[in-house]
């Protein structure tokens, strides 16, 4: 039998485990990598309506920043990184804002559109700790073990972890769950956190022991140790976490824009949030995380709370930035010396978003920076940051453009491969196909697509790419579509190349459906 005889008599290996290859690759990919992760009453979308406009680059004092506007233009424009972005620079002479690209729509970005905070959640939820330490409901050294739950059973050096650590990023605890609690990542990795509950925490946590913790005292990021602190605040206070921060932080601070996750009925205000490759995606919802990378917040919003920690010189916003070495955590805050320069910040990344806040105390120079897409921009807002910007040209590496060119060329080619005439083949090769190899075929070019939608370089490569191969994948299904009538669904005498094509078109359509909804 010659070698292309075996190749066209084993469907399911030649598509569909092509298929299932690439969807398990990219799906443990991404669950190895780990997710980095507004009033009732928020303003209508609305720029000319808007309370606190974008103020023409003329009407601000430029010495706050020269040419802030120019250069978020030139991010968003040439850039490559995001879609939309606002950015604002508080110094001694006043506040700069900017906008660029679109928010959602053709509509352009203002300093009331809603934007995932990410992890600078983690800072208020920090700052929540702080507050409570003042009223005397809690101490910042009060062990966990003493918080939980009735009927919780921790080691004795889990327990001892205490509520500072947990907001430090010193308790030991991992970033993410692991065990059987990491299969959400794996499965779902378009949303993550998705119905995590207070129990899956808990759970977490009793599983722990020594081993687990070893690495208590030292630097470790973690969103799962966020989110243990807020519930155990819940424990402390007798509130949810949600109410407590609005009493004691938003309402207070007058963050009116700023609230845990989009209220109803502020979809216009919200930015599409968009992918790293600026195709767009649907917006996180934390649950149980929430504390971690939960909020949404505005550019106004952000400033007023910028400068509130800017200005405070005592009381819990001051005790937030406190701490000493070269790179030390805060209270939510990352402390960092470089070159005899201190600066105090925080950045945050979703599935379709990055923020960034942060400050240099001594210069008195702030920068808050909010985009509608996920990818790294902290070079970008330390540079505004110290005033010395710049827009390197984004590098794509060989293996995602490899995976985009090849995903886009064998779309068509496996529709068209499926629906070939076997007897136009030499006699002796002949290996008739049924419906239900068609079927196969056609679901894998369009499993092909998906993906390519879904994780193709598009921040470097023309999108016009992927409509080309829409169009030559159609071609290829009407002519598949000719070759329907004339076929049974099953070719007589082959139960076995039946049964591999029914496996693979079952698998196939799987990872379909798992590209679409849970990608």
């Amino acid at each position: 039998m010659s070698g292309r005889d075996v190749s066209r008599g084993k469907p399911f290996r030649t598509r569909g485990l092509l298929a299932s290859g690439i969807g398990g690759v990219v799906a443990v990919a991404l669950g190895l990598a780990g997710p980095a992760p507004a009033s009732p009453e928020a303003p209508p979308f609305t720029p000319e309506s808007s309370p606190r406009a974008m103020p023409p680059p003329d009407s601000v004092d430029a010495s706050s920043f020269p040419d802030l506007e120019r250069w978020v233009q030139r991010y968003v424009e040439e850039g490559g990184r995001t879609v939309g972005m606002v950015a604002a620079v508080l110094g001694p002479e006043g506040t700069e804002m900017a906008a660029a690209g679109r928010a959602r729509g053709d509509r352009r970005p203002t300093p009331e559109t809603l934007f995932e905070l990410g992890s600078v959640t983690k800072v208020f939820t920090s700052l929540l700790l702080a507050e409570l330490a003042a009223e005397g409901l809690v101490e910042l050294d009060t062990p966990i073990g003493s918080l939980v739950r009735e009927g919780t059973e921790l080691t004795p050096q889990v327990a001892e972890i205490t509520l500072l650590e947990l907001s430090t990023h010193t308790s030991g605890l991992p970033r993410i769950p692991g065990g059987r609690a990491l299969i959400p990542f794996i499965v779902r990795p378009g949303d993550p956190y998705r119905g995590s509950t207070k129990d899956d925490l808990y759970r977490v946590i009793e599983r722990l022991g020594e081993d687990d913790v070893r690495t208590r005292g030292t630097w470790r990021y973690s969103n799962l140790g966020p989110a243990l602190l807020a519930h155990l605040l819940e424990e402390a206070a007798g509130a949810p976490w949600e109410e407590l921060l609005q009493d004691r932080v938003v309402e207070p601070l007058g963050l009116e824009g700023t609230s845990v996750g989009a209220p109803p009925g502020t979809d216009r205000a919200m930015a599409q949030g968009h992918r790293e490759n600026l195709r767009s995606t649907r917006p996180w919802r934390m649950d149980a995380y929430a504390p971690s990378g939960g909020m949404v917040s505005n550019l106004s919003d952000m400033v007023r709370f910028l400068e509130a920690v800017m200005e405070a010189e005592e009381g819990p916003l001051a005790e937030t930035t406190r701490a000493g070495g070269s790179r030390t955590p805060g209270l939510g805050w990352v402390l960092q010396e470089e070159g005899g320069r201190r600066t105090i910040w925080h950045d945050g990344r979703t599935g379709g978003f990055y923020a960034f806040v942060g400050f240099d105390p001594e210069a008195g120079r702030g920068v808050v920076v909010l985009s509608n897409t996920s990818h790294d921009g902290n070079d970008f807002s330390l540079g505004l940051l110290h005033q010395e910007p710049e827009v390197a040209p984004i590098r794509v590496g060989w293996l995602p453009l490899t995976v985009t060119a090849a995903l886009l060329i064998f779309s068509p080619l496996i529709v068209l491969d499926t629906a070939a005439r076997e007897d136009e083949r030499a006699e002796a090769e002949v290996k008739p196909k049924g419906r239900i190899h068609l079927l196969d075929g056609a679901l894998t070019g369009l499993l092909f697509l998906a993906f390519a939608w879904k994780v193709g370089a598009w921040q470097v490569v023309p999108f016009g790419a992927w409509w080309l191969a829409v169009l030559l994948t159609l071609a290829s299904l009407a002519w598949s579509l000719r070759e329907w009538r004339g076929r049974p669904w099953w070719v007589s005498g082959a139960r076995g190349r039946n049964l591999r094509a029914g496996l693979s078109l079952a698998l196939v359509s799987a990872l379909f459906a798992w590209a679409l909804w849970l990608f």
